[in-house]
């Protein structure tokens, strides 16, 4: 990585809502593991159904969680937003993924393999639990929006909070657009 990305890297994960149970000397360690990756407006990042390959945080840009319901239709669960995360839940569980995650503006992020990945859960074993409990609220809320449970969909995107902020809250949800597709625009 270069010195900009170094510095842009450790900024970010700062800010993250797990960093705190992160020992300093496990973080050391962790973060030359990382590495950038860019994805353009509209680009599929995550397929639902897929199997966990990668933790993924964002550095700049937009990214939509998108669900389907039981009767096929497509939803945004939620926007996520610079900091916000994603792969952790296949990643711990071991599952495929919940949910399509497709990029809404351009996106820089930074991803940690699975074998990394695993790393940083050994060493410390605080953000594993940590990890655990996001990753049980999260798929609460991918539930809620696939069974319907909820009311109907919301006209506006969720706001942008952080993946920790809006665990315990209900998903907003709004029929996507083209993106959620696969098409460009």
């Amino acid at each position: 990585m270069e010195p900009a990305e170094v510095k842009e890297l450790r900024e970010i994960i700062g800010r993250a809502d797990f960093t705190h149970l992160v020992p300093t000397p496990v973080l050391e360690e962790i973060l030359p593991k990382f590495y950038p990756i860019s994805f353009k407006k509209g680009e599929k990042v995550i397929q639902r159904g897929s199997s966990a390959g990668a933790f993924i945080i964002i550095a700049s840009g937009k990214m939509d969680v998108i669900v389907q319901n039981e009767k096929g239709e497509e939803f945004v669960l939620k926007t996520l937003v610079p900091v916000d995360y994603v792969g952790e839940m296949a990643l711990l569980t071991g599952s495929t993924r919940n949910a399509t995650i497709i990029t809404t503006e351009d996106v820089k992020a930074y991803i940690l393999g699975k074998a990394a990945f695993s790393s940083l859960l050994e060493l410390a074993p605080a953000v594993k639990k940590f990890f655990l409990k996001v990753a049980e609220r999260r798929k609460k809320d991918v539930q809620k929006s696939i069974t319907g449970e909820e009311k109907a969909p919301a006209k506006k995107k969720a706001g942008k909070k952080t993946a920790a902020e809006t665990a315990g809250e209900k998903p907003k949800r709004t029929r996507t657009g083209t993106a959620a597709k696969g098409k460009k625009g």
